[in-house]
């Protein structure tokens, strides 16, 4: 980046980021869940309207499309952050702790979204700099449950038509603020979701052989599923197979008539995916026949996997590079079985997904926890990475 643009670059960001770090608080104070983040679509429509930047609600039902113009004959280039939350009792002592009873922004996606608020308004103030329109989304729904997830809801609404590259981020307290982990290729797994009912007979727990124990059943397949990683795939091949809910009987002392199993499985070779499934449903009917029960397999394939675009990793690292530092863009050696629905996007726009460091050094609460909080400092690491991109001539 010529030394012009950079400083203009610093003294934008530096303009915004009360206002980003204020944003990304009121976020986690109100946490929302899946399709239903209206209340944070309205703020982030608020903001934009006062900064004359123009943009679109209710895409994927309850998000938000800003469109930064430009002069410029570069193709179009979109930047993503989401914006829901989990359904989880946050448990931290945060002056902005949630204040809705079994919600919190426990995946970060509070610094995502302010992330993508501080890039729009900076990319506003150098519009004259860009070289071609930028798209920042604004997405619900990535951590579902309902299907299909957001990112699908958006491209299939047409809002990204005509974009030609794509950048996405998560936050990571594996990481130190200042650094980002990049991998090109694969980056996060497929997620499918299996639903597994065994039926069998409800006895009494005295005379286990007037009845069909599905709980029993349940247990059996649970275990014998397991073979399907250690002997039915390559000891080379990631996968994934875990049941983390079950759902079997109503007393004690007698046998349960029918028991459900919840599960996820994870890959990332989509040969494997297909074979591991196959044989999941195979084995719930053959060890439900094997004790007398019956079985049925529900399989949800909810996201795919997230697979970087070697192009734009290549870019993403030379900017970061020469952004961060080189000893700051940190090359991920493994992908990780976590899913993530920007693969929604990057089925159809090559584009990269990588980690932004949030960890002070003592702070490593993993995703998902009730405790999770990241050093705020590394919201700014984002916003001006996620501003270099756009910027970047090559477009």
């Amino acid at each position: 980046m010529e030394e012009k643009l950079a400083a203009l670059l610093e003294e934008a960001v530096d303009g915004v980021m009360d206002e980003v770090i204020a944003f990304r608080r009121q976020l986690h104070r109100r946490p929302e869940l899946g399709f239903e983040t209206f209340e944070t679509m309205e703020l982030i429509s608020k903001i934009l309207t006062e900064a004359g930047i123009g943009h679109k609600t209710h895409c994927a039902e309850s998000g938000v499309v800003a469109r930064i113009p430009s002069k410029g004959s570069g193709h179009k280039l979109a930047l993503r952050g989401d914006i829901d939350a989990l359904p989880v009792t946050e448990q931290t002592s945060l002056p902005f702790a949630s204040e809705i009873e079994g919600r919190m922004h426990a995946c970060g996606h509070d610094n995502h979204a302010a992330i993508a608020l501080g890039s729009a308004l900076v990319l506003n103030r150098l519009q004259g700099r860009l070289p071609g329109e930028t798209l920042v989304v604004f997405q619900p729904a990535e951590e579902g449950p309902t299907l299909p997830t957001g990112a699908r809801r958006i491209m299939a609404e047409g809002h990204l038509d005509g974009v030609r590259e794509i950048y996405g981020l998560h936050v990571s307290n594996e990481l130190m603020v200042g650094q980002i982990g990049c991998r090109c290729g694969n980056f996060m797994a497929s997620a499918d979701m299996l639903n597994v009912k065994f039926t069998g007979k409800a006895s009494h727990a005295a005379y286990p052989h007037k009845g069909v124990d599905a709980l029993l059943v349940a247990c059996r397949f649970v275990d014998a599923v397991q073979t399907v990683v250690s002997r039915m795939s390559d000891p080379l091949e990631p996968i994934v197979i875990s049941f983390g809910r079950m759902i079997a009987g109503e007393a004690g002392n007698v046998l349960a008539g029918e028991a459900q199993l919840w599960g996820t499985m994870r890959t990332y070779n989509k040969e494997l995916q297909r074979r591991a499934l196959a044989a999941i449903e195979q084995m719930a009917n053959e060890t439900a026949a094997m004790y007398g029960a019956t079985a049925e397999v529900k399989i949800t394939q909810a996201i795919g996997s997230v697979v970087n675009d070697k192009r734009t990793t290549q870019k993403l690292e030379r900017v970061a590079r020469e952004l961060l530092g080189e000893e700051q863009v940190v090359a991920l050696e493994n992908p990780s079985m976590g899913g993530e629905d920007f693969s929604g996007y990057l089925d159809a726009i090559p584009g990269t997904f990588y980690n932004l460091g949030t960890s002070d050094g003592v702070n490593r609460e993993p995703l998902h926890s009730s405790t999770f909080d990241v050093d705020e400092r590394a919201l700014r690491v984002g916003v001006r990475l996620m501003c270099a991109l756009a910027l970047d001539p090559e477009r």
